[in-house]
């Protein structure tokens, strides 16, 4: 097959080093194609290491000068839809609202796939609640997206309330399959003493209900807690951190290169995802590749992932005290910890390689190829 991977055209998340988890995902999935033989095109704003370029994968890089999130990818979708129609792709395989609207249009085989909840109708409460501006761009963000999805013969969720709700808007073909890792790029180094956020700094992400845990676990055990990220709240934690006395004991590292995050993982005690919503969580299989608990909110994404007092523990969603009680209970014993994210790095061996996730997604494209299959 010849294949056409349209990234998210982010001016913040495209290009390293802060190179997002669903570009880590694109750029992962799309080596796979090519190792397994298919020519695959991956068009991006921007390169990545060359050692992530294996088989027959083509990066192309387009050029855009914003760096407006929505203009950005609006500007790169246009662009984008050029090469694309140039390169003649048996399937084209998009994987953001905006960045999709020009190669949606595109008269080919086409795949979409819904990493991210927030033009999804479930949301759009919460979502103006947060910002005022919501009002008018959560419709326009809700019809772009939908009409995107509707241009396509397939729809690809990350867990089964997407999947539900996908089918009840009628959005054609969906099929639920999990985000993939390459776990031979992690490893389980000595446990360094501190528990690892890794995400976006933004409220959805829980950062209240993790500050709230620190305070209580820093007055109890030795554990530290290191941030990796940015976003809207990054002063805010820098200003907690000072006012709680807490500036020995947390460290902010920002947006930092994969091979530094690597190391995070892999020294960590355990990773949190104290999350209101996520449709996936990238960070639970790298934490888990990295042979670390996770300790994540019972939602739909992560909740399919961890097994609660297997691989990790799965709390109440918003609650702070059900969040410190496993993140005490794994502070404090070290053969616990262990035990998990051994089961956690076997987890992710048998179901969450790129391996056995891009086979599922081109067996669905060869169906879709193939003529008389719906």
């Amino acid at each position: 097959m010849r294949l056409c991977v349209v990234s998210t055209g982010s001016p913040t998340y495209d290009a390293p080093p802060r190179l997002g988890g669903i570009q880590r995902q694109i750029w992962g999935m799309a080596s796979e194609y090519a190792r397994k033989g298919h020519e695959t095109s991956l068009l991006s704003r921007k390169g990545l290491e060359s050692s992530a370029v294996r088989g027959i994968l083509h990066h192309m890089t387009v050029q855009v000068g914003s760096n407006n999130e929505v203009l950005a990818r609006l500007s790169f979708s246009k662009k984008a839809a050029r090469l694309v129609k140039q390169l003649d792709p048996d399937i084209i395989e998009l994987h953001e609202r905006f960045s999709a609207v020009f190669p949606a249009r595109i008269i080919a085989r086409k795949a979409f796939f819904a990493h991210n909840y927030d033009a999804m109708k479930f949301y759009e409460g919460f979502s103006r609640s947060r910002n005022a501006a919501n009002w008018i761009m959560f419709p326009v963000k809700n019809w772009v997206e939908e009409d995107c999805m509707r241009r396509c013969d397939v729809v690809f969720s990350l867990n089964g309330r997407d999947r539900e709700y996908l089918e009840r808007r009628r959005l054609g073909r969906v099929q639920q399959i999990p985000n993939g890792i390459d776990p031979t790029l992690y490893r389980q180094g000595p446990d360094g003493g501190y528990i690892l956020f890794v995400g976006r700094l933004d409220r959805v992400k829980g950062i209240d209900i993790m500050t709230q845990m620190f305070e209580k676990l820093a007055q109890e055990t030795d554990i530290d807690l290191h941030v990796v990220g940015g976003g809207p709240l990054l002063s805010e934690i820098m200003s907690w951190r000072s006012r709680a006395g807490l500036a020995d004991r947390v460290k902010i590292l920002g947006w930092i290169s994969f091979d530094h995050l690597r190391e995070e993982f892999a020294h960590s005690s355990f990773l949190i995802l104290p999350s209101f919503y996520e449709t996936f969580g990238i960070v639970t299989l790298e934490a888990m590749a990295s042979g670390k608990p996770v300790v994540a909110s019972r939602i739909p994404g992560p909740e399919e992932v961890v097994r609660h007092g297997v691989s990790g523990f799965l709390f109440t969603p918003r609650s702070a005290e059900d969040l410190t009680v496993y993140c005490r209970l794994l502070a404090g014993d070290r053969v616990l910890r262990t035990q998990l994210g051994r089961n956690a790095r076997s987890d992710v061996e048998r179901s969450y390689t790129f391996d056995a996730v891009s086979s599922e997604v081109l067996h669905t494209y060869e169906k879709i190829l193939s003529p008389g299959e719906t």
